[in-house]
């Protein structure tokens, strides 16, 4: 017997503003508008399909902009309007459904660093690849693993990754732990 997954949201479990110690909310899964618009000066989304080649090499973007702390190629990674929910080094999603949201290419930026005085590392083993029939796509990375300078790993619950692909860039990234960071 196989396990069927339907991409009915891409990302479950998002969340919304603030550290959290609230439980997970579906996602609004909003794309990255384009430079085309309405007649009402609303911006559309240009219909673009995703690839699944697209969507790997922008995982891998991320995981390697993180890794490589890189400030400004990290913030490009992101729309606009960018959502960033990740766990960090003490956040333990898993039993207090706390983690910490950033909004916006300079908070997801400041988060990010902020992790990176830390040490943080990211990795993860393989990722599997949705899309959708509206220009979105998305990920999820399996088996990953935060480790910190100091010698501790936090083990993540979820690594989701939505992406809009005609504006090549994420709209919300979840990163969610299944306990607080701890040293072997």
């Amino acid at each position: 017997m196989g396990l069927l997954i339907a991409p009915v949201a891409l990302i479950a479990g998002c969340t919304s503003p603030a550290a959290r110690s609230a439980s997970p909310a579906a996602p609004s899964a909003s794309p990255a508008p384009s430079a085309k618009a309405t007649g009402q000066g609303t911006p559309v989304l240009a219909a673009r399909p995703c690839r699944k080649p697209q969507l790997r090499r922008a995982v891998r973007r991320f995981f390697t902009t993180w890794d490589h702390r890189d400030h400004a190629a990290f913030g490009r990674l992101f729309g606009p309007d960018g959502v960033l929910d990740m766990a960090t080094k003490r956040q333990d999603t898993r039993h207090t459904q706390a983690w910490t949201d950033s909004a916006g290419r300079a908070a997801i930026v400041a988060f990010a660093i902020r992790q990176w005085h830390l040490g943080e590392v990211l990795a993860y083993k393989s990722m599997t690849i949705y899309i959708n029939g509206y220009g979105l796509g998305g990920a999820e990375a399996n088996q990953v693993t935060a480790r910190f300078a100091d010698g501790s790993t936090q083990p993540i619950e979820e690594a989701k990754f939505n992406y809009a692909c005609a504006a090549r860039a994420f709209t919300h990234v979840v990163i969610i732990s299944a306990g607080a960071a701890s040293k072997p």
